[in-house]
């Protein structure tokens, strides 16, 4: 009823507002999924994980609190970072030029969601301003990117999946966003 009244319609179940053009559309799975990586700071759960956000993990993610702001605003930056990696993937299938350094887009995308709202944090801005948060995004990419090269020189058998369903990553990148916003 929240979204209704910002001109959405939230579907609980699939195709449940199929009438409805998809830029209306918001669906329970994917907001689930994008606001256990930005508000929740779960990313390796939103993208290894995501049938348990309707299971045992659906009362943690939907709370009674939950504002569909917070939905929102997850689902608003976390849709700027899937445009850049549809780009990626596009330019990749065409066999266009692509920045190679942005592979981790693809495996990642959760990440560097969870990295825009430790950058918020750090910053001092409200996650729910997600005009303010989408403007960090090339931020969080450069610095996963960042953390991404170090790791394949450290470890040759390196690879994006692992990297990202790996919970550590979580912890070293809010561990790096703090010393970089901090000038350390």
């Amino acid at each position: 009823e929240a979204f209704e009244g910002m001109g959405l319609f939230y579907d609980r179940k699939d195709g449940q507002h199929s009438n409805q053009p998809k830029s209306v559309r918001v669906d329970a799975l994917s907001a689930g999924q994008a606001h256990l990586a930005y508000s929740l700071d779960l990313p390796e759960v939103a993208k290894k994980d995501r049938g348990r956000i309707f299971s045992d993990l659906y009362e943690t993610v939907f709370t009674d609190e939950l504002m569909a702001d917070e939905l929102l605003a997850s689902i608003k930056v976390l849709s700027v970072i899937e445009n850049k990696k549809k780009l990626l993937q596009s330019s990749i299938r065409k066999e266009e030029k692509f920045n190679s350094a942005h592979m981790f887009l693809i495996d990642g995308a959760y990440h560097v969601l969870f990295a825009v709202g430790q950058i918020c944090d750090a910053k001092g801005v409200d996650r729910l301003n997600y005009q303010k948060a989408i403007t960090f995004v090339p931020a969080a990419i450069k610095y996963i990117s960042a953390m991404v090269e170090k790791a394949q020189r450290d470890d040759a058998s390196f690879s994006f999946n692992r990297y990202f369903k790996d919970a550590k990553t979580k912890t070293k990148i809010a561990a790096y966003i703090q010393g970089m916003e901090k000038g350390l």
